[in-house]
């Protein structure tokens, strides 16, 4: 299948990780395809390389946001500026293998599918492989899923750091939530908001991306900001009792208190109204859809 795929790669001081990225995508994109990656304010220089010479006649497009954004707010800047009708989001340490393109527009071509992923493989390790992922204990921890068949199937919640949709998915459904700061959770907010407004995320067993999982990340990331992010996901979409027994959990954590103050300050309350009234399903049915037990 053909299909017009926009492959939006967010990145913050990545070093050489970035190059070697774009090239696993360039050596395997399907036709009429781009790749848009999207500088989040790097420090590093590790972007140098696509300026210029480097344009690969027109396919890989560099762009910038005004601010730093995250990688929520960075995945939505790349995917306003991207043409596809298909849209992959990445990180900027991933390699691909061959064929990723066309089986996930085959995936996405069932209107009831509203995201899938890859198979997430550990780039040093590849026999360590996840097939999705749930969360386990009261903090929503998240832990990653084995394999349950050789064909897509649905798993409760995709990683953000290979996801794809389509165009016109992402249009109903507002992509990713740009309330999120720097990193965490926004996989997950994205693809309990996908279920609860009736769609299905699955795993695609037949195509394996290799990630590059660290012990450090090339920036700081505060537990203020993975704090909030996991707070805000519960206001947006959970029953009070729920959201309550999380607060409540995170409350000894470093960091709670000034992303509690974030979250109260930010827009999360307003937004839970806005999804009610879009929304088909509620957290009770997740949570039993999936046999989640934590914060029951």
């Amino acid at each position: 299948m053909t299909c017009a795929v926009s492959v939006v790669i967010a990145c913050h001081n990545e070093t050489d990780n970035l190059k070697w990225t774009v090239d696993s995508f360039l050596a395997t994109l399907p036709k009429k395809s781009e790749i848009v990656v999207v500088d989040d304010h790097s420090t590093d220089g590790g972007t140098a390389f696509l300026e210029g010479a480097y344009d690969y006649r027109g396919i890989v497009r560099l762009i910038k946001p005004p601010t730093r954004l995250g990688a929520a707010g960075a995945r939505r800047f790349g995917a306003d500026s991207a043409s596809g009708e298909f849209l992959v989001f990445s990180d900027a340490h991933v390699k691909v293998s061959r064929g990723w393109g066309e089986a996930i527009c085959d995936a996405l071509s069932n209107p009831a599918v509203g995201a899938v992923s890859p198979v997430i493989s550990d780039l040093s390790r590849p026999e360590r492989k996840g097939f999705g992922r749930t969360w386990q204990g009261e903090a929503l921890d998240w832990q990653w899923l084995p394999k349950k068949s050789e064909n897509a199937y649905p798993v409760p919640l995709l990683p953000g750091c290979f996801l794809a949709m389509k165009r016109d998915v992402v249009n109903r459904t507002g992509g990713f939530d740009s309330g999120f700061h720097l990193w965490g959770s926004e996989g997950a907010e994205l693809s309990l908001r996908l279920w609860l407004m009736g769609y299905e995320c699955h795993v695609l067993p037949c195509v394996d991306a290799a990630h590059l999982f660290r012990a450090v990340r090339p920036y700081s990331v505060g537990w203020e900001s993975v704090l909030h992010n996991t707070m805000r996901m519960a206001v947006l979409h959970f029953s009070p009792p729920r959201v309550a027994r999380l607060i409540s959990s995170l409350a000894p954590r470093s960091g709670f208190a000034e992303a509690f103050t974030q979250l109260m300050e930010g827009d999360a309350w307003r937004k839970r109204e806005d999804l009610k009234v879009v929304r088909v399903r509620d957290d009770d049915w997740f949570f039993d859809r999936f046999q989640i037990d934590c914060l029951s």
